[in-house]
């Protein structure tokens, strides 16, 4: 499965560092442990924790760039329709109730 870093943090790859670090200190409280029960939370919090790393990272942001680029350009209707996917998957828990 493809994962964009970005939408990880709900952002778009035209993210501010500053933008990239609000969504990040957000996610963390709204994920963490102490706050939050669901049993995925630890890994979504782990996800998040090694998203920043790599968007703040300029060498890992970098390789990530390059990375995403490629996907885009060898496949861009694969790209495209697992990015909607994964979007439609975040609300799959709310439609349910």
């Amino acid at each position: 499965m493809i994962h964009d870093l970005y939408f990880i943090l709900g952002l778009t790859n035209k993210a501010t560092p500053a933008e990239i670090k609000q969504a990040y200190h957000s996610l963390l409280k709204e994920y963490h442990p102490d706050r939050n029960d669901d049993p995925e939370a630890v890994k979504k919090l782990e996800k998040i924790i090694d998203t920043y790393k790599t968007l703040t990272n300029p060498q890992k942001k970098g390789e990530y760039e390059k990375e995403r680029a490629a996907r885009v350009t060898d496949n861009p209707t694969k790209v495209t329709l697992t990015i909607w996917f994964e979007y439609l998957n975040t609300f799959k828990p709310v439609m349910e109730n």
